[in-house]
């Protein structure tokens, strides 16, 4: 059982930092999500359906999709 207020933060940063978020494709339960960052970095989380579709949808401000371009193929 965990004890209130001892999770330790290990990295955090601003909500304007964070450009975006989306499920990825192949993921066939739509659990594995993309959330994109000011600097072009991204990262590649996991969650239940249903978390994942909830983060999403709170950090996905982008009328484009953040992400749209970042698996295209490059010229």
């Amino acid at each position: 059982m965990k004890t209130p207020g001892s999770e330790t933060v290990l990295w955090s940063l601003p909500q304007d930092e964070i450009t975006g978020a989306e499920i990825r494709r192949f993921s066939m339960a739509e659990s594995d999500f993309t959330v994109f960052f000011r600097d072009g970095s991204w990262a590649r989380l996991t969650s239940s359906p249903s978390g994942a579709r909830d983060i999403v949808a709170l950090l996905d401000r982008s009328p484009l999709g953040a992400g749209s371009d970042l698996m295209a193929p490059q010229a």
